[in-house]
Order: C-alpha cells, then structure tokens, then sequence
C-alpha cells in the first residue's frame, strides 16, 4: 500500500543518513586531529552550533523557498548545491591536511598507529562505560531524530498549525540548542562531568 515515491525517500533517507553519521565522525576525527586537551569539546560545541543552525535553516528557509518557486524541487536543488559546496570544501581540506601531514611529519606516526584486532572488542564490550555511553547514544537518537523528522508534520497533522507555522515553531529548539551547546563544551573542557552530561542531555 505504500506510494513508489514513499519508498524511493525511505531508501534515499536510508542511504543518506549513513552518509550523514559517516561524516559526523569524519568531523570529529578532524576535530581531535587538530584540538587536544581544554579546548577540544569548546572545538566540537561550535561544531554542533554551526550544525544546528543548519538544522534551524532547513525549518525556516525550506517552506518559504517552496512556496516561492510553487514547487518542493527547489529546496532540496538549494540543498544539492549546499551540498556540493560542502563537498568541494572537504576536498580541499584534505588536500591541506594531507600537505601539512607530510611537511610536518604526521605520517610516519599515523602509519605506526596500534593495527585492529579482533580480540579488543572483547575489552571494548567488557567496558561498562562503554554500555552506558552506546545506550546514551541509542537513546538520544530514537528520542530527538524521530522527532525533529515528523515534527512539523505532527504539529500540521495533530494540532491543526500551518506547515509554515509548524516550522518556525520547532526551528527555536536547534536555535536554542546552538546558544547552548559551546558553553557546554567549555564547561566539558574545564570541569569534565561528560557521562554526567550525556545522561542529563537524553533525558
């Protein structure tokens, strides 16, 4: 009974947001790459603000846009050329950072890395703070991306508000949290309490 359409956006939503989480971590491997010790969660709190606001861009700028044009094609042709732009930049990061690697030496330490086994996921399952941080993590993701996902739709749907309205309502949560999340960093870089964080942010 599903629409063809309805089935080629679960795919496409499938498909991309595992690139989505993909480059999260190329983000946060970036980040750990070029901040260490005090400054490294105030580094990736600017991160998630820059991130959130785009969250809030998509609220606020996609109904309009749509509205505009007479058409939902032109939000998501302004999201392949950010998307486009985004990518051209990643590229020539990594040319600069392949650069610095090689005149500054990174190389040589990169490729003496400790090499994967597979007898250290048994110290890593073992962990119990590893259970408690993937537990955090599963929780916030069923809690917060369902939602931030369906919320206009819910708001439309249930409560009877415009699209438009809708939107703009649920933007203010990611505006909020890209105040609030690089204090949090700063105050993760000099107080430390981040399981204690993680537990307070999924609840």
């Amino acid at each position: 009974s599903m629409p063809p359409s309805a089935k080629l956006a679960c795919v496409g939503f499938m498909i991309f947001g595992c690139g989505c989480e993909m480059g999260g971590v190329t983000v946060s491997r970036a980040i750990v790459k070029w901040f260490e010790g005090k400054e490294m969660a105030l580094a990736m709190g600017l991160e998630m603000a820059v991130a959130r606001l785009g969250v809030f861009a998509v609220f606020r700028v996609s109904a309009p846009i749509a509205e505009h044009f007479g058409s939902v094609q032109a939000p998501v042709i302004l999201c392949l050329i950010l998307l486009s732009i985004g990518l051209l930049f990643y590229l020539i990061y990594g040319i600069f950072d392949a650069r610095l690697d090689k005149t500054s030496g990174n190389v040589a330490s990169a490729e003496e890395e400790e090499p994967f086994r597979f007898k250290d996921l048994a110290k890593v399952f073992g962990s119990g703070i590893f259970w408690v941080v993937a537990l955090l993590c599963v929780l916030y993701y069923s809690a917060i991306f369902p939602f931030q996902k369906f919320a206009t739709e819910m708001l439309h749907y249930k409560v009877g508000f415009d699209t438009k309205d809708a939107a703009a309502y649920f933007s203010y949560f990611p505006i909020g949290a890209m105040f609030v999340t690089p204090p949090l960093g700063l105050y993760l870089d000099l107080k430390g309490k981040g399981a204690t964080m993680l537990i307070l942010g999924s609840i």
